[in-house]
């Protein structure tokens, strides 16, 4: 009976997974045959499912070495191999991977596929389609096909040589041609079946079966003598493959996949420098696999062993004293120095996000900053990294790690913190448990002794309580009109206040269409200057919401008059149409506070509206079974407490 790549998906398939990875893939298996899928067909579409599962989890892994992007990519060092391994004679290797090996770092067939990308080809088995190209490739010459398999009755390659038609130029094992006098032979296509040994032997019944008899190639067998390089978990492998040798009297001493493919290229005349290229590059997978190179190398070169000694060190010593928060910032670094000058500032922040997934586990996402022609069209990197999340899987944010091309670490931008302050409710980023780490660089390395840890509600105070975390659509302005108090603050100024809210409550609308349907709420703002002059602007909301006009800054250039003529700002209000007063948003704040007003006379007064509870409650929360009134109470605050730790820049000095 014929089976599918995926048959035995109940016993095989499932035994070697976790029991709530197992639960997950019956109650799978359950939906799909209720869709009506069955045999063939519901095991190609359980391995698509599974397939882009692990599409999700390798985000972070290096897409040619599928080693960890961060800390253990080893394609500068395996590229540095590449000079050595110009094949001279036309092999193909074709590349039957099982879909379980599919982007482990361990699997070493990836290997050919770096070193001679235009000699060989990997087909994913399993993943829909895959074995009917498989199947296109080896129909263009079936003559020269063969696939290397290992059974009792394979074929040496004297013995494959032998019914060859007379008229191959593959009939002997010649010695290689030079580069300038190529091989006169026709393209040799290699099937190579790169899994461990069950899924191996299950590829080799399925290509038996289902391919035809007129394509299906000759299996040959090797015999190897010197013990595999590849890295096993077990100790002493190596030693214990030879004893196993011995005691069965087998000749057969087990090698990874490139390791076979390289023995048959030199069996058939090709040069030793590429075949021992190729081992060379598994013993590079090797030292990843054991840790030995958890920092990309600098050079192109595989490290020394006592370069690897060192790296483990102080990597050990990191995660002691930084926790997570190591692996974090390496990320972030690596992506900093990866990544391309912006074109406006040619400097790169990277910024790395931790957070806790619904399906259990950690995950991680890292974003750059990015720069188009306009200075408000550019992304900070915070953000960056938010818009690669897939939202509907995030349980709870936990950190952002943030690593720039300056010498000292540099906070979060305003919009940045205000993003992240107010995106998410607070059960998905608690700013009091959110964490923000920085760091400085030298030169393409992450400067340690310049790591700094904080909060996020430390950078980013006085949010407004009625819109963090929720839509404009689930506002209920009657409920919130009744939550005002008439401000009491001895020092209030309620002409300002009244002025601005006035203006806030004209006639609401957007830049293209006056209509209250696309933006429901209404900001204005009002400055009390010292000489007693006053001045009020409204938000312009335009359809597209990124280039709407901040309140603050449509009265910039009121401002600067005012400024250039010595008067100063005495009190600022930003006021939404109900009354409620806000603190100025991240536009607004980032204006004034790089403007160099200094906040320390005590001349800025901001009003912001918080919410308390009456009765000694919080925020409207049950007592007793009594629900809270809440209400907003106005509070001033300066400059100083809006802007907490500017990042390192005298930003002021661009505009001069």
């Amino acid at each position: 009976m014929s089976t599918s790549p995926v048959s035995s998906l109940s016993n095989t398939r499932i035994k070697d997974t976790t029991k709530q990875q197992r639960k997950r893939q019956k109650d799978l298996v359950t939906k799909l045959k209720k869709e009506g899928l069955s045999g063939e067909k519901l095991n190609e579409a359980l391995t698509a499912a599974i397939v882009d599962a692990k599409r999700e989890e390798v985000k972070n892994k290096c897409e040619r070495c599928w080693h960890d992007k961060a800390s253990r990519c080893i394609c500068a060092s395996v590229s540095s191999l590449a000079d050595e391994t110009t094949l001279l004679l036309p092999a193909k290797a074709l590349i039957v991977i099982h879909y379980k090996e599919w982007y482990s770092a361990g699997d070493d067939a990836k290997l050919l596929k770096m070193m001679t990308p235009d000699n060989a080809d990997i087909f994913v088995f399993g993943m829909r389609g895959e074995m009917d190209r498989l199947r296109k490739e080896l129909e263009i010459d079936p003559q020269h096909n063969l696939i290397l398999w290992p059974a009792d009755d394979a074929l040496t390659i004297d013995s494959w040589q032998d019914v060859l038609p007379d008229s191959s130029g593959w009939k002997s094992s010649s010695p290689s041609p030079s580069p300038v006098e190529p091989s006169s032979k026709p393209l040799l296509r290699v099937v190579v079946l790169d899994g461990v040994y069950q899924h191996a032997r299950h590829m080799f019944k399925y290509l038996k079966s289902h391919l035809d008899p007129e394509i299906f190639p000759p299996f040959v067998a090797l015999k190897p003598e010197d013990i595999s390089v590849y890295h096993r978990a077990q100790k002493k492998y190596g030693d214990s493959d030879r004893e196993r040798c011995e005691k069965k009297g087998d000749e057969g001493i087990r090698i990874c996949t490139v390791e076979a493919y390289a023995l048959l290229l030199k069996s058939l005349g090709e040069n030793e420098e590429a075949t021992k290229a190729m081992v060379k590059a598994v013993v590079i997978n090797n030292e990843a696999l054991k840790g030995e190179m958890s920092v990309r190398p600098e050079s192109g070169k595989a490290s020394s062993s006592s370069s690897g000694a060192a790296r483990r060190r102080r990597q050990k010593e990191g995660e002691q004293k930084y926790g997570t928060h190591f692996r974090q910032l390496n990320e972030a670094n690596y992506h900093r120095v990866k990544s391309p000058k912006p074109g406006l500032s040619s400097f790169n922040v990277a910024a790395t996000i931790r957070y806790e997934l619904h399906r259990g586990g950690i995950k991680t996402v890292t974003g750059v900053n990015s720069e188009p022609c306009s200075l408000s069209g550019s992304i900070c990197a915070e953000r960056a990294a938010l818009s690669n999340m897939r939202e509907d899987e995030i349980k709870k944010m936990l950190s952002v790690s943030i690593v720039s091309d300056s010498v000292k670490p540099i906070t979060p931008g305003l919009l940045c913190r205000e993003y992240m302050s107010s995106r998410f409710s607070r059960d998905v980023l608690n700013p009091d448990t959110f964490d923000v780490v920085l760091a400085g660089s030298k030169g393409d390395k992450v400067d340690w002794d310049s790591v700094i840890v904080m909060k996020l509600s430390s950078l980013f105070p006085c949010l407004p309580v009625h819109m963090t975390g929720r839509t404009v659509a689930s506002l209920d302005f009657d409920k919130l009109r009744g939550m005002i108090c008439k401000p009491c603050l001895p020092e209030f100024d309620e002409e300002l206040y009244e002025m601005a809210k006035a203006k806030a409550a004209s006639k609401l609308n957007t830049t293209l269409h006056p209509s209250e349907q696309y933006f429901r709420l209404s900001f204005a703002a009002g400055i009390r200057f010292s000489d007693g002059d006053c001045a009020v602007a409204r938000q312009y909301v335009g359809l597209e919401y990124g280039t709407s006009v901040d309140p603050i800054a449509a009265l910039a250039v009121k401002i600067e008059e005012k400024i250039e003529a010595g008067v100063r700002i005495k009190a600022v209000t930003v006021v939404d149409q109900l009354g409620i007063a806000v603190a100025p948003f991240a536009v607004g704040r980032a204006f004034l506070s790089e403007l160099g007003i200094d906040a320390t006379e005590g001349a800025v007064v901001f009003y912001h509206a918080h919410r308390e509870a009456q009765g000694g409650g919080m925020r409207g929360e049950e007592s007793s079974g009594a629900a809270r009134k809440s209400t907003f109470v106005m509070k001033t605050i300066t400059l100083n407490e809006l802007v907490p730790g500017l990042p390192e820049f005298q930003v002021a000095d661009l505009n001069k």
